[in-house]
């Protein structure tokens, strides 16, 4: 699979994630926290409690492919902690809980706009990685890697299977090295 097809299902994983908890939030409203007077947090709209329980459930499973698929280029949000005790890092995805849990330091819409921002980075590194691989280098960088793909699929079935993945794999980065220095060979020569 090329890599930029690759970064956009990241893409594409992490849209998910993002739609469902939009979704979610438009069925939330904010409430006093418990034991709390001026602290809130976001629960369900009356009427909507098992809508959003079950929303929940999705959200969460969601929230870990897409933290998966977001990898290195998750970002990382830092907010303001009340009574002047600095400042919290934490990771877009990974931290999602915090825009319902406390709304009054995560608000729900910044914590969206971050996982719009992740899925711009992984869209605009496809768009680079797309760009790359029509060129000529970029085909050639394909095929040499191509029995690098199957190495890693093939050693994911068994050990066996592994290890005869390797030996056809190793024999075909020999066989193409060998046709692209023929081709490079019977072209330098044609062109003499």
């Amino acid at each position: 699979m090329k890599k930029s097809r690759a970064l956009r299902q990241r893409a594409a994983t992490v849209q998910q994630f993002h739609d469902a908890l939009a979704e979610m939030l438009k069925y939330m409203e904010p409430a006093p926290k418990p034991g709390m007077v001026f602290l809130t947090e976001l629960r369900a709209r009356e009427g909507y409690e098992d809508r959003v329980a079950e929303m929940d459930g999705n959200v969460s499973h969601l929230a870990g492919k897409a933290a998966a698929a977001a990898g290195r280029y998750e970002v990382t949000m830092h907010i303001e902690l009340p009574h002047g005790r600095g400042t919290q890092a934490l990771r877009t995805v990974q931290s999602w809980r915090y825009a319902l849990d406390t709304p009054f330091l995560l608000p729900p819409d910044y914590m969206l706009s971050n996982v719009r921002q992740i899925i711009g980075r992984l869209e605009g590194e496809a768009d680079i990685r797309e760009q790359q691989e029509r060129t000529l280098a970029g085909r050639v960088a394909i095929f040499v890697g191509f029995p690098n793909e199957v190495r890693a699929v093939m050693g994911q079935t068994s050990r066996a299977a592994g290890q005869a993945g390797f030996i056809v794999t190793t024999a075909a980065q020999v066989v193409g090295a060998l046709i692209l220095l023929g081709l490079g060979t019977w072209l330098g020569v044609s062109l003499i």
